[in-house]
């Protein structure tokens, strides 16, 4: 029954799909995309009348879920300049069953995706250039002034807590913009580009770098590489902090299915960051 219903959703996405693609005048090329737990769907497209290629992207939500920030978000990304992106050029919404539905066409990005699922599950080669052009986007990310927020203090103590008792001390000091879903599947190569941008908003300090850092640990190398980089925020009271925040939401995650392989990865590492200098309880917050 399962496999029935996941199909009949599937097949409901695809008529969505084309149903977007006449709205707007495109003609579909190439097999769609399905995004994590199928809740949205890609192609790439043209227009009927001749032009250059584009991205046709379609997700769909309960209808009392989308009155939060995310549900813009790749809209709003307009405002950020500095780092690889696609950007949205047009957007319908329509209703359907319950289901609220938003179509939005984006410029088309060349590169590949550095992997099929977030997490990293083979050695990839990567140039200096590409990591210079990461660190200098994210840098330039964490200064775009905006008013969404991602992640607030609330959520961080109350998971830090579930999780690791007395053990540290949860107040994040410095909070910056982030993507705040950086992992391999939204990251673009040869080429960077940064894809898929629902969630961004304020976030705790180094949360992107800890966000993709956790999801490369299958791969020491390129884990090592990602510390190297990104050492100047991960190495930090409130990046370790982040870290172990981040290692709480895919712990969480496993629990429904996901990064399972991941499991003991995190758990060692959250573990070595727990000794770390900087991260215990304060005595004033004892």
């Amino acid at each position: 029954m399962t496999e029935l219903a996941d199909e009949n959703h599937r097949a409901w996405m695809r008529d969505a799909l084309d149903h977007a693609a006449r709205l707007f005048g495109l003609e579909l090329i190439g097999a769609p995309v399905f995004g994590w737990r199928d809740r949205s769907i890609s192609a790439a497209v043209v227009p009927l009348a001749g032009g250059v290629r584009r991205w046709l992207r379609v997700v769909a939500e309960h209808l009392s879920w989308t009155g939060d920030d995310w549900w813009t978000g790749n809209r709003d990304a307009a405002a950020i300049t500095g780092i690889a992106k696609p950007r949205v050029i047009d957007a319908r919404e329509w209703a359907d069953d319950g289901q609220a539905l938003r179509a939005e066409v984006m410029t088309y990005i060349a590169g590949r995706p550095c992997s099929p699922t977030p997490e990293l599950h083979h050695g990839i080669d990567l140039p200096p250039s590409w990591w210079h052009a990461l660190r200098d986007g994210l840098d330039h990310l964490a200064d775009v002034p905006t008013n969404r927020r991602a992640i607030d203090q609330d959520r961080v103590s109350t998971r830090l807590r579930i999780f690791f008792g007395d053990q540290i001390d949860t107040r994040i000091d410095r909070w910056t913009t982030a993507h705040a879903d950086l992992h391999w599947a939204n990251l673009t190569a040869p080429e960077l580009a940064v894809l898929d941008w629902e969630m961004w908003g304020r976030a705790p300090y180094g949360y992107d770098a800890a966000t993709l850092h956790c999801h490369s640990l299958l791969q020491p190398g390129i884990a090592q590489t990602m510390h190297d980089t990104f050492a100047y925020l991960l190495d930090t009271p409130d990046g370790r902090r982040t870290q172990l925040f981040v290692i709480t939401n895919m712990l969480m995650r496993a629990d429904r299915g996901d990064y399972l392989d991941l499991v003991i990865p995190l758990h060692h590492h959250a573990h070595a960051l727990l000794t770390e200098e900087g991260v215990g309880r304060s005595r004033s917050s004892r």
